[in-house]
């Protein structure tokens, strides 16, 4: 498995003979400070609730999506996830 983070391109997740292109879902981005440690923090968060690859891709691209939202580097809240859950519907 390969997972590659693009920036405003999204990114792309490669597994076995699939490929899956993750959109990016930042609104307004106001400092990227901090996006690569939440992709790589919330992918490994996922995979140890026993997330498939592509739902750990997922949710980690859009949870990075929303910090660049933010001035600074920030955390991302549980309230800040479960608006990208409820928000995301495959």
């Amino acid at each position: 498995m390969v997972f590659i983070t693009q920036g405003s391109d999204g990114a792309s997740l490669f597994e076995s003979s699939e490929y899956h292109h993750i959109p990016t879902k930042a609104r307004k981005v106001h400092d990227v400070s901090g996006a690569g440690d939440t992709v790589i923090s919330k992918f490994a968060l996922s995979d140890l609730c026993d997330a498939n690859p592509k739902e750990a891709a997922v949710l980690s691209n859009y949870a990075a999506g929303r910090v660049c939202e933010e001035v600074g580097v920030v955390p991302i809240t549980l309230n800040m996830l479960n608006e990208i859950v409820e928000n995301y519907r495959d």
